[in-house]
């Protein structure tokens, strides 16, 4: 009898491990775009509230990011990316800029042949209605332990009767001045539903 529990024990946490490890692997990342010096932008994820962070690593480092305190930290191996905290809620959506391993590092602004600079991601912020609104954005790059960059765009200002909040970035993909428009959209975490 003793035996038979502690096997079905042993089955009901390796199925709960299991289902764990799949939960945290299951984030599919369907929205790459190759930038003009060859490096891919992935989309990540998104994430609202006041406090941000992000884990980017492997599926066992995604589980160790949850676990609290100094063992957490050594076990996710700095992987986790986190936001300035702010005062009222935010949006953030992530990214992981998987670098060109034939450049020697990763430039934000590129020269240009005439002798102009140029951004390789420019942003702004929408509400349901196609309106700009002054949310402020900050991109700021990470160096992760595999060598490629994640980086961050977080909304503040945000409309409050609009039900969702919409990035749009225009990436230049190369070559020359080639530009294209990619449209992220989540739930605004400041939306008030009208009496």
């Amino acid at each position: 009898m003793k035996r038979r529990l502690l096997l079905i024990l042993f089955v009901l946490l390796v199925a709960g491990g299991g289902l764990f490890v799949w939960n945290a692997s299951r984030d599919a990342r369907a929205d790459t775009f190759a930038l003009a010096d060859g490096s891919v932008l992935e989309f990540h994820g998104f994430t609202s509230g006041t406090n941000h962070s992000y884990c980017f690593g492997n599926p066992l480092q995604r589980m160790a990011a949850r676990i609290p305190g100094k063992l957490g930290e050594m076990l996710h191996g700095k992987t986790v990316v986190k936001a300035p905290a702010s005062a009222s809620e935010s949006a953030v959506f992530w990214f992981l800029i998987r670098t060109n391993s034939a450049s020697a590092k990763f430039d934000m602004i590129r020269p240009l042949q005439d002798g102009g600079r140029k951004a390789m991601l420019r942003c702004k912020w929408q509400d349901d209605g196609g309106n700009d609104f002054g949310g402020s954005t900050r991109i700021t790059l990470k160096q992760l332990p595999s060598g490629d960059l994640a980086t961050y765009f977080s909304s503040y200002g945000v409309d409050l009767n609009s039900p969702t909040v919409h990035l749009k970035l225009s990436i230049w993909c190369g070559p020359g001045d080639k530009m294209i428009g990619a449209e992220f959209v989540a739930p605004n975490p400041l939306y008030r539903k009208q009496p």
